[in-house]
């Protein structure tokens, strides 16, 4: 059976100044200071928080919109997107053309 070690204590001898402790402890005014100056910090935080998300939120509704409105060009006129290629080919035949003269 393993033996039990008995645990020693020593006792330590510790000394502050005066000047020291004034480093360490602080008051209910400090103490008030600091949760202001936090609570502060995480408004801010929200704030820069909510700004950026009602920025890609209106950067959404922006695309949405455009999209709905190149929606609306594409119903009335159905033959835009065979139109487009149309008007691509030619111009890349035009450019070849020039191109070989």
């Amino acid at each position: 059976m393993p033996k039990k070690s008995k645990s020693s204590s020593k006792s330590v001898k510790v000394s502050f100044s005066l000047n020291d402790l004034e480093k360490v402890l602080f008051t209910k005014d400090d103490a008030n200071e600091m949760e202001q100056r936090l609570v502060n910090r995480i408004e801010s935080v929200r704030r820069e928080s909510q700004g950026g998300l009602e920025a890609v939120e209106n950067r959404l509704s922006a695309k949405m919109e455009k999209g709905n409105s190149e929606l609306k060009k594409d119903i009335n006129d159905p033959n835009k997107h065979l139109t487009d290629l149309l008007k691509r080919y030619i111009d890349s035949h035009e450019q070849t053309t020039l191109s070989s003269n």
